[in-house]
């Protein structure tokens, strides 16, 4: 017996310096979070894609969301700021009341601010975008803030009023609004518009899956016809995706034209976009033909 109670004590000692290891490298695993300045992070945004991070920005609640930003990051693509509950992090109560401070200020100005140390997880560019209307280009959800200041009034709101040549500003030119009138034009068998936006190079594989020059295009636009005059056909387009590379882009989505009570055409494309002397231009389209589902509530009864 008690030749025994040594090998008791020594496997209970064992047990114990297990389980400390254990809660050891559990510690050791929050403390090793990498601590990345937010320039670094909105310049290299597939080095940290899904990755979980601390950071040090200015938080911004605004009426329509929060963001964040810094002043020494000319960032002109946006990160909105989104939350994502985790057992792992927690905001302790002192930085929680400070938050719910500066918070306050909100109701009086429309907006309120915060200096902060968070840590979180960061997405890039999804296709889409995220916050109000897709404007920006990343988001990083929020688990917890390690420290909340003030502001000082001095600081500059936010550094993306020049969006003229950023990411973003691209997004917007060639979804919103060269893809928009191209399919419309195709739609609609706009020749004038076709003219205008289609290049010389430019091939359509269309849903019959037979391939067109720019001229073949026109000329079948031209015999088809646009709707008469007055005619209850409008168009939608949706689902769109876009993903570039540097001068090229290529988006997806769908396009459909009729009315609430029948659509006539719907089909998914695929449009390839390059950027030549400065400027957008679509070069390549692929087009299936699909059948007509639940017609989309975009579609308007006239």
């Amino acid at each position: 017996m008690c030749c025994q109670m040594p090998k008791r004590l020594l496997l209970i000692a064992i047990l114990i310096l297990l389980a400390t290891d254990g809660m050891s490298q559990e510690v050791n695993g929050v403390g090793e979070i990498p601590t990345v300045s937010f320039c670094d992070l909105v310049k290299n945004p597939d080095r940290y894609e899904k990755k979980i991070i601390r950071t040090t920005a200015i938080h911004v609640w605004y009426y329509h969301g929060t963001f964040l930003y810094h002043p020494s990051c000319k960032n002109a693509d946006g990160v909105d700021a989104g939350f994502e509950s985790s057992p792992q992090f927690k905001t302790s109560s002192a930085v929680d009341r400070q938050l719910q401070k500066l918070i306050s200020h909100y109701g009086k100005e429309g907006s309120a601010r915060a200096g902060v140390t968070v840590i979180g997880r960061f997405s890039n560019w999804d296709g889409i975008g995220y916050g109000h209307l897709n404007y920006a280009r990343f988001r990083f959800d929020v688990m917890s803030f390690e420290s909340a200041k003030t502001v000082p009034r001095s600081s500059p709101r936010d550094t993306s009023s020049d969006i003229s040549d950023s990411f973003m500003a691209d997004v917007k030119e060639i979804r919103d609004v060269l893809d928009g009138r191209w399919n419309i034009a195709y739609l609609w068998n706009d020749v004038s518009e076709l003219e205008k936006i289609l290049p010389e190079d430019y091939i359509l594989t269309n849903e019959q899956q037979i391939v067109l020059s720019r001229s073949e295009v026109i000329s079948l636009a031209n015999r088809v016809g646009r709707p008469p005059a007055g005619s209850p056909i409008t168009a939608a387009i949706q689902e769109g995706k876009i993903f570039m590379i540097g001068n090229t882009a290529k988006i997806t989505g769908r396009a459909v034209s009729g009315n609430c009570k029948n659509v006539m055409r719907q089909y998914r494309f695929i449009n390839e976009y390059s950027k030549r002397n400065g400027h957008w231009q679509i070069i390549n389209s692929r087009i299936v033909s699909v059948a007509p589902g639940e017609v989309p509530n975009t579609l308007p009864c006239n």
